[in-house]
């Protein structure tokens, strides 16, 4: 009996150690650790100032879906003669998909006045492929991998502009992420977009 227990014990410990304290990281686990992080996950997004705008490609893609109507305008001093400019507001339909949107206020004008901005999500990255594995002393693990979005429904129905923020759907984009291992296993410090 005591046999079997110490052989469960062992059992379990090894597979403890598997799953976190490994001195190795693999490139599973390098994906795995990229692929469930917050800065991963977070949405790549199109900006949506409402008041007076320069009218662009994104812009009239939301006007195509129907979540902002634009009312053709003067462009302010500062716009280049070439500008299209108008009045954006949110229509029914873009209030409604507002809330679940982030925003937040900014500083703009002259005079100076707050401005509520949006943050519309389009698109997410995936395809996650780990390329290379390096270990570089006194920094930690850096894993090399590429990427690429993936638009989100919006984005397939407006087909927005993300080249600022995504690379061209369907390409992929390299990266770099620094994993450090701590005595309960490795983690993710830090991604280099």
């Amino acid at each position: 009996m005591l046999r079997q227990l110490a052989s469960l014990l062992i059992l379990v410990f090894t597979l403890t150690c598997l799953s976190g304290c490994s001195r190795e990281l693999s490139r599973a686990r390098t994906k795995s650790l990229i692929a469930e992080s917050s800065a991963f996950r977070e949405n790549r997004t199109i900006e949506l100032v409402p008041g007076g705008a320069v009218i662009d490609h994104n812009l009239r893609s939301l006007e195509k879906g129907g979540l902002v109507r634009i009312t053709p305008g003067k462009c302010g001093y500062f716009n280049n003669a070439d500008d299209v400019c108008g009045d954006v507001a949110l229509t029914e339909k873009g209030v409604e998909a507002s809330r679940g949107w982030t925003e937040d206020f900014y500083w703009c004008c002259a005079p100076s006045r707050k401005v509520k901005r949006y943050y519309v999500p389009v698109a997410s990255r995936a395809g996650i492929e780990i390329t290379g594995l390096k270990e570089e002393p006194m920094v930690g693990m850096v894993a090399e991998f590429k990427w690429k979005c993936q638009l989100n429904d919006l984005g397939q129905t407006i087909q927005p502009d993300v080249s600022k923020v995504c690379p061209p759907v369907n390409n992929f984009k390299q990266s770099a992420a620094l994993f450090k291992r701590y005595d309960d296993g490795w983690r993710l410090e830090n991604i280099s977009w």
